[in-house]
Parts: structure tokens; C-alpha cells; sequence
């Protein structure tokens, strides 16, 4: 039995394809700022101030893959306190996934109208959306405190990237657009803010492979969790949470 080489950072490619992304949309962009030009159908596609195009499709993929892969650690976890952490986990990159595809938290805004107006600040979905966000952050604390250091470090850095990028790079735009600068400085922050959540979903789904390992046995290729020392035999399945070496107990 052995492990299948890791010969390259895999996680490169989906960075390079971020870059390329935000890049053209920034180079494009020099035409002026969304909001007091007219940008023709190649930059509203390709433009990451929409929220359904290219770059949203993209965002959206990576997150589904790092709920897909933080599924699979679940399942390879066996029961126990391990299988229903990355289960959460896994529900919440995917509840960020859909929220990327289909803008609910712009929604979020209907919650603090009676209060305040749009006149007042125009993304007000930062209201409420700091206290959900806030929350996210302390139940993925406790998700990942069991979790292998490399691998609880890239979730942390992805959530917090995730959702410091979306909540701080609003904030910023609407006092920008506050202030009538709808120049460039409107432009770099938005891009900054784009660039900031899906480097943040990268980072939530090199966490969740960090975990996994891929065996080459003579029967075939399979999966198990990756643990500090290698066990001598791991199923899927079939290792409770507290039997890993490097899991400290719930």
C-alpha cells in the first residue's frame, strides 16, 4: 500500500484561474466604474461587480467542490462527534455556495429596513449580515478545533477571508458610494472584495483535501482520512472519531 504522490500544489490552478479572472475584469474596467458607465455585454459578463456571470459561476463551483470535499471527510470519518463537525461544515460551505449563486444575503436588507434607509448606507445587508457572519465564524472555531493543524488553519483562513472580504469590502463600497467616489477608488474595492471571497473558498477547499489521502493498494485506488502517523489500517468508515492519532477527543 502506498500514497499517491503529490507532485505539484494542486490548489494553484484554481488560484491562477481566480487571478485570471479578477485580472480581466480589472483590465477591463478601466473604462470607468459600473455605476456611471455603460460597459457592453463582454464586460458585464466578465465584470465581477454583476452577481451572475463568469466570475459568479466560478465562485460558486469552488465552493460546491469544498462541500462536496468536506462531505467526503465526513463519510470517511465514521460515526461519531468527527462525521456530524465536517457534516456542519459541509452544510455551510454549501449555504455559501448557494448564497454565491443567487445573492440571498442582498436579501438580508429587509431585516433592518423599519430602521434604517437605503439613503442612509446602500448596502444595509451588512447590518445583519455581520451578526450571521460573526456566528458563522465562532461555530466553525468549534467545528475545526479537532481538526489537524494544516487542515484547521486553511478553514479558518477561508471562512475568515470568505466573510471578512464580503462584509469589509461592502462597508468600504458603501461609503465610497456615500461620499459620491465612484471612480476608481469604487472600482479597486470592489475587486479586492471578489478577489478576497473566492481566495477564501480556495482556502476552504485545500482545508477539506488536506484531510483526505489517496492510497494505491493493489486492488485499486481509495480514499482515507490523513492523520500525523499512518495508521495501519483505515476503511471508510470504520475509525471512530476519538481512534485517530492526531484528532484530539470532543
Amino acid at each position: 500500500m502506498s500514497r499517491v504522490p503529490r507532485r505539484r500544489p494542486w490548489s494553484a490552478v484554481p488560484v491562477a484561474v481566480t487571478l485570471l479572472l479578477v485580472g480581466a475584469s480589472a483590465l477591463l474596467a478601466r473604462e470607468g466604474s459600473p455605476l456611471t458607465t455603460e460597459r457592453g455585454q463582454l464586460r458585464t459578463y466578465l465584470d465581477v461587480f454583476d452577481e451572475t456571470n463568469l466570475p459568479t459561476w466560478w465562485a460558486a463551483s469552488v465552493l460546491v467542490a469544498a462541500a462536496l470535499a468536506c462531505g467526503v471527510v465526513a463519510a470517511l470519518s465514521g460515526p461519531g462527534v468527527a462525521r456530524r463537525r465536517w457534516s456542519l461544515l459541509a452544510g455551510l460551505t454549501a449555504a455559501l455556495s448557494v448564497d454565491e449563486a443567487t445573492v440571498l444575503h442582498e436579501r438580508l436588507d429587509r431585516a433592518v429596513l423599519p430602521w434604517l434607509s437605503p439613503e442612509d448606507f446602500p448596502y444595509l445587508w451588512v447590518v445583519p449580515g455581520a451578526v450571521l457572519g460573526l456566528a458563522v465564524v465562532v461555530s466553525v472555531v468549534g467545528l475545526t478545533r479537532a481538526a489537524p493543524a494544516p487542515a484547521r488553519r486553511r478553514l479558518l483562513l477561508g471562512f475568515g477571508l470568505l466573510l471578512g472580504s464580503a462584509l469589509g469590502g461592502e462597508v468600504v463600497q458603501g461609503l465610497l458610494v456615500a461620499e459620491g467616489l465612484l471612480g476608481r477608488p469604487f472600482v479597486v474595492a470592489y475587486h479586492l472584495e471578489e478577489l478576497g471571497e473566492t481566495l477564501g473558498a480556495v482556502a476552504l477547499l485545500a482545508g477539506a483535501v488536506r484531510m483526505i489521502d489517496v492510497v494505491r493498494e493493489p486492488a485499486g485506488v481509495r480514499l482515507r482520512l490523513r492523520t500525523a502517523v499512518p495508521p495501519s489500517s483505515v476503511g471508510v468508515g470504520r475509525q471512530a472519531d476519538d481512534h485517530l492519532p492526531d484528532v484530539a477527543p470532543a
